[in-house]
């Protein structure tokens, strides 16, 4: 009886690799299925009903809009800059892992690997924290479903991205410049 090793169990190569078919495979089902059969109540197609309540007593209404009950199927509402920061920010943990992680023969050695994940690493700094700073006082709430799939995608993508940045794939020094 041949017993494997926690090592090899989790061997982050073979993560990687699993991960990047998983998201292969499941990407044309996912895609057919939220463009065809669910909308997803985030953002502009969130639910709502719009309420005429009086103002004041000249007769003067406001129009007001509040989030419809069907938005709240998908569960909690979450305040959306917290949402944001939420789901975004596992594209920074593992970031910040596989930069404390990388293979100095991948990483060090190609300014393509260290531009490539530079630009990533802003990208998510903006979208994961200056993005929900401005963020309006309007904006609508985020339904905990919504925010978990967004969360278990972007772990599954920042792993991806920085994880092949910083250990698996070195790209040639001009890589960047041909794009």
């Amino acid at each position: 009886m041949e017993v494997y090793s926690m090592t090899y169990i989790l061997n982050n190569e073979d993560i990687h690799r699993y991960l990047s078919l998983f998201i292969l495979f499941i990407s044309l089902p996912m895609y057919f299925t939220l463009t065809r059969k669910i909308t997803a109540p985030f953002g502009k197609h969130t639910p709502l009903k719009s309420t005429t309540t009086n103002k004041n007593t000249t007769g003067q209404t406001k129009n007001t809009n509040t989030i419809s009950n069907d938005a709240h199927k998908w569960g909690a509402l979450v305040n959306p800059k917290i949402a944001w920061f939420l789901f975004e920010s596992p594209n920074l943990v593992w970031s910040y892992y596989a930069y404390q992680n990388r293979q100095i023969q991948v990483f060090d050695t190609s300014i393509a690997n260290r531009t490539l994940f530079a630009l990533f690493v802003i990208h998510y700094v903006n979208r994961c924290i200056i993005y929900p700073l401005k963020m309006k006082k309007s904006s609508t709430p985020v339904n905990l479903a919504i925010l978990s799939s967004a969360f278990f995608f972007c772990s599954i993508n920042g792993f991806l991205q920085a994880q092949n940045y910083c250990q698996f794939q070195s790209y040639y020094n001009t890589y960047h410049t041909n794009l």
